[in-house]
């Protein structure tokens, strides 16, 4: 075999270059070139070397790992905080995937993971690899490290499969994405009944639909919840799930004591899990003990890389209850920010402004309200804002009709 040609880094940049790829700039001993082609960016990073000692292969040169810029600039072009990417490389009949989740706007890989496979079904490992991935962003981005134990307790690839479909059904937030979602986790309660998983997933859709107002029945879905939440507590609830969705219909049902030692006891399963502390922070505030509830979801905040909206709605209305309405306008306008038509975000916005004297202003977000749900009234709304004190919601209710909400 002949000797393989040794190229210096400027002559890798001039065969580059015939490729479609521009210098773009020069950092430290590197040089960057990138191409631009069907909105997809390649940027390859090649050493300013005399000779170029080893040999670059060529599924390199058309995939490359990008760089911590790269990644930065891939986040500022599509408006996200956490690029996804990875390289494959293949010797004889092994397979080596290697990928990486990267902050964007740090710059700091957060999670990373190298799959060795014997290549003997390549759709087989494709799908494997694709539901780890997909389990492993669940735990980083949103459910944190103890949901490890949630997925360990689904332990076939089709009960994982399918409940990554149901997730990313219930996550559209809409009622035929929560329907299609129910009869998803069924099949997974199906295939492992001796489960709590797939119950208290089918729990959350029933309670879901009450809080989105997609029931007609609000009392029967409800006791739906209670029912297969009780069912997945029976079965163990080793990660306490089953805890955290009967803690939440408890309040819905005005049990505040129980939801109160029901979210407790979900936080004391899940140790250090933003989801349990958040849920339990809710029961806290509309139990009436705002100060607790503040520290807590403020903790829970912290500590999840994603958090979802309700959340900070939380945060918001524990702020306006105890009279700190700065603070309370502030994350509402943050969450309008977010999403202009958060109808939550929007009414904690209007009763923040009632009372803070600010009518003109609340009068204006009143119009938005009923621009995003043309239904809306006050009634409709108060049922679903589970207060233990009834001055607390007798406030709110003066505070909306203040803004010229219709009862």
């Amino acid at each position: 075999m002949g000797r393989l040609l040794r190229l210096s880094g400027r002559e890798t940049c001039r065969i580059l270059a015939e490729h479609g790829f521009e210098e773009v700039r020069q950092r430290g001993s590197h040089v960057i070139m990138q191409r631009r082609a069907g909105g997809t960016t390649t940027t390859v990073p090649v050493p300013d070397h005399r000779e170029l000692r080893h040999q670059v292969p060529q599924r390199t040169l058309e995939q490359p790992r990008p760089c911590a810029e790269h990644h930065r600039e891939a986040g500022n072009e599509l408006g996200v905080r956490y690029v996804l990417d990875g390289a494959v490389q293949m010797a004889g009949d092994r397979i080596r995937v290697t990928i990486q989740l990267t902050d964007a706007p740090a710059g700091q890989i957060v999670w990373a993971e190298t799959y060795d496979r014997v290549v003997d079904d390549i759709f087989g490992i494709q799908d494997e690899i694709t539901t780890e991935v997909a389990v492993a962003l669940e735990v980083t981005l949103v459910a944190g490290e103890w949901s490890l134990v949630w997925w360990d307790n689904l332990p076939t690839r089709q009960a994982r499969e399918l409940t990554l479909r149901g997730l990313s059904h219930m996550y559209m937030g809409s009622e035929q994405g929560n329907t299609t979602a129910r009869n998803i986790f069924q099949e997974v309660s199906d295939l492992l009944p001796d489960s709590p998983q797939g119950l208290a997933v089918i729990a959350l859709t029933y309670w879901l639909e009450v809080m989105r107002g997609y029931s007609d029945d609000a009392a029967r879905s409800m006791a739906s919840a209670a029912d297969y939440a009780q069912r997945a507590i029976e079965l163990g609830d080793y990660d306490g799930f089953g805890h955290v969705v009967l803690g939440s219909v408890r309040l819905y049902q005005r049990k505040h004591e129980e939801a109160l030692a029901l979210s407790e006891k979900a936080r004391g399963i899940r140790i250090n899990c933003p989801l349990a502390r958040a849920v339990h922070s809710n029961v806290l505030h509309f139990s009436g003990q705002h100060d607790q509830a503040i520290k807590d979801i403020k903790t829970a905040v912290k500590h999840a890389r994603i958090y979802p909206p309700w959340m900070a709605h939380v945060l918001s209305a524990s702020y306006r209850d105890t009279g700190r309405l700065e603070s309370s306008i502030a994350i509402a306008n943050e969450c309008l920010r977010l999403n202009p038509e958060d109808l939550d975000g929007l009414v904690l916005l209007c009763t923040g402004y009632v009372l803070s004297d600010a009518i003109d202003e609340a009068r204006k977000v009143a119009q938005d309200i009923l621009h995003v749900e043309p239904t809306f009234t006050i009634a409709g709304y108060i049922e679903r804002q589970p207060y233990k004190d009834d001055s607390t919601l007798e406030g709110v209710v003066e505070a909306l009709r203040g803004a010229g909400l219709p009862d």
